[in-house]
C-alpha cells in the first residue's frame, strides 16, 4: 500500500479496510501505515475496526482535513475502557460530509460536524445508551439533512432512557429522517427532543410497539410545525398500523409502519384516540382509510372539518360490513353541526352488496343541510387475492340515490388504491441502505398485500 500512496503523489485517496477475525487488527496497521504526508489527501475511509484500535491504539487520531465521506464500523468490545463521546481525526473532520456509523453501540463521536449532510447510524443496539448520547451528537450537525436509524432501540426494555436533553437540539435543514425496527416510543422521544423545520418526511418503517407501554407514550408528539398535511391514509388490523400523511407537494409528510407486541385489546384503539394530539385533522381534506375496529373512525372524521374526499374500505378478509356502514353513515349525517360540512365524494369499498338503507338515509340528510354529496361509489376493494362478489344494486335502489347524490357508480373503481409514495428517503450517493431498510409499503392485509417498494 505504502507504494501505492506514494505512486498517486498528490491525487485524492479512497481507502477501504476490513478487519477479518484470522488476521486480527489487520486494518488497524493499516491504518498506522499511511504516511503523515497522505493524511491531507484521504477523501474516503471505509473501515472495521476492533473497540481497541479507537479507544486503546488511537488509530484514528490522525487529522484528515479533507475527509469527505466515513464509514466506520467497530466490533468486539471485551476489556476496553470506552469513552462516550471520544474525538475522532484530533477533532479535523471539517471537510465531512457523510458518515454511516455501524455497530458503534457504547459510544459516538463528540468531534464537531459543521459541513455533515448525511448521518446513517445502524445495527446500534443503543439500549445501553440514553437519547442524550444521540442528541449530542446531532447538535453537532448543525447542517445535516439526512438521517436514518436502523435497528437503533430495537429491544424490549422497561429502563430505557429517553429523558430529553437540557435543550431541543435545531436541525432546521434536515428533510429526510427515517427509522428501521426502532420502537415507536423512542423516535417519538427524539422527535421531541428535536426543533425540525417545516419541510421534512419522517419515515418510521418496522416499528414496534411494546405491551409494556401505553398508547400515549407511543404517539408522535405535534406535527403542527410542519407543511399542513392535506391527504391522510390509514389501514390498522389488531396488529399492524399503516399511517402516511402528506402535504398538497409531498414536501412534509409522516410514514409510519408499526406492529403491536402484546395481546388483545390492541393498542391501536386508543393510540388513534390521540391522533388529534399528533396531526391537525381539520387540515385534511382527503382521508382513506380501512380498518378492522370502525369505533375509531368517527371521532376522526367529526374533527374533520376540511375534508372534501372519504374513501372507505373493508379489510378484504372481513366479510360483515353492516357496522363499518352504519357507523361512518351515523357521523356523515349526524347534525348540530353536521361532520365533514365540505364533503363531495364518498368511496365506499367491500367484499359484497351492502344494505345502503344507512346510505340514503345519510345522504337525505346531507341534502336538507345543504352539504349534498356531489359523488358516491360503490365498489370492489381491488387487491390480489381478495375474495369477494360484484357490487350490484337495482333499479329502484339506484333511482333512491339518485335523489339526493348527484354522480352514483357502481363499480369503475373506488378511490383507495393503498400505493407507494414516490420521493422518500434524501438519495445518498455513497451508499445504499441494506433492503429491509429501504422505503417500502407493508399494508395489514398481510396476504392480500403486494409490498411496494420506493
Amino acid at each position: 500500500m505504502l507504494a501505492f500512496l506514494q505512486r498517486s503523489r498528490t491525487c485524492s485517496i479512497s481507502l477501504s479496510a476490513c478487519l477479518s477475525r484470522s488476521l486480527r487488527g489487520t486494518s488497524g496497521c493499516i491504518l498506522d501505515s499511511i504516511p503523515p504526508s497522505c493524511h491531507g489527501r484521504l477523501r474516503r475511509l471505509d473501515v472495521r475496526l476492533e473497540a481497541s484500535d479507537i479507544f486503546t491504539q488511537l488509530r484514528l487520531h490522525f487529522p484528515a482535513p479533507a475527509l469527505q465521506v466515513l464509514t466506520l464500523q467497530c466490533e468486539i468490545y471485551n476489556g476496553v475502557n470506552i469513552c462516550h463521546h471520544p474525538t475522532l481525526f484530533q477533532g479535523e473532520t471539517t471537510s465531512l460530509k457523510a458518515m454511516a456509523l455501524l455497530h458503534v453501540r457504547h459510544w459516538l463521536p463528540g468531534n464537531r460536524f459543521p459541513n455533515l449532510i448525511h448521518l446513517n447510524i445502524s445495527y446500534f443496539f443503543m439500549e445501553e445508551l440514553p437519547l442524550t448520547v444521540l442528541t449530542h451528537l446531532l447538535a453537532n450537525c448543525p447542517r445535516l439533512e439526512s438521517l436514518h436509524l436502523g435497528q437503533v432501540w430495537s429491544y424490549a426494555r422497561f429502563d430505557l432512557d429517553v429523558a430529553p436533553p437540557a435543550r431541543p437540539v435545531q436541525l432546521l435543514n434536515l428533510r429526510s429522517l427515517s427509522s428501521c425496527c426502532a420502537t415507536l416510543q423512542a423516535i417519538s422521544a427524539l422527535i421531541a427532543a428535536l426543533i425540525l423545520p417545516k419541510d421534512i418526511r419522517i419515515r418510521i418503517h418496522d416499528s414496534p410497539v411494546q405491551q409494556h407501554t401505553t398508547a400515549r407514550e407511543n404517539i408522535l408528539p405535534s406535527l403542527d410545525f410542519m407543511r399542513p398535511l392535506t391527504t391522510l391514509e390509514l389501514a390498522a388490523d389488531n396488529s399492524r398500523l399503516y399511517l402516511l400523511a402528506e402535504s398538497d407537494d409531498g414536501a412534509a409528510a409522516v410514514w409510519i409502519q408499526a406492529t403491536w407486541d402484546g395481546r388483545e385489546p390492541s393498542v391501536w384503539h386508543d393510540w388513534l384516540g390521540y391522533l388529534h394530539e399528533m396531526l391537525a385533522l381539520p387540515a385534511v381534506r382527503t382521508f382513506h382509510v380501512s380498518v378492522r375496529d370502525w369505533t375509531v373512525v368517527p371521532p376522526l372524521l367529526e374533527r374533520m372539518t376540511a375534508l372534501a374526499g372519504l374513501g372507505i374500505m373493508a379489510i378484504p378478509d372481513d366479510h360483515v360490513h353492516e357496522y363499518m356502514v352504519s357507523a361512518i353513515c351515523a357521523v356523515l349525517e349526524h347534525s348540530g353541526p353536521i361532520a365533514c360540512p365540505d364533503l363531495a365524494t364518498l368511496s365506499i369499498q367491500l367484499n359484497s352488496t351492502p344494505s345502503i338503507r344507512d346510505i340514503i338515509r345519510m345522504a337525505a340528510r346531507r341534502a336538507e343541510y345543504d352539504c349534498t354529496l356531489t359523488h358516491l361509489i360503490l365498489d370492489n376493494i381491488h387487491l390480489p387475492g381478495a375474495m369477494q362478489e360484484t357490487i350490484s344494486l337495482d333499479e329502484h335502489e339506484q333511482s333512491a340515490l339518485a335523489v339526493y347524490v348527484e354522480d352514483v357508480r357502481i363499480g369503475g373503481g373506488g378511490i383507495c388504491k393503498w400505493e407507494q409514495r414516490s420521493g422518500w428517503d434524501v438519495q445518498v450517493e455513497h451508499w445504499r441502505l441494506p433492503k429491509g431498510d429501504e422505503p417500502h409499503s407493508v399494508f395489514p392485509w398481510g396476504a392480500g398485500c403486494v409490498e411496494s417498494r420506493a
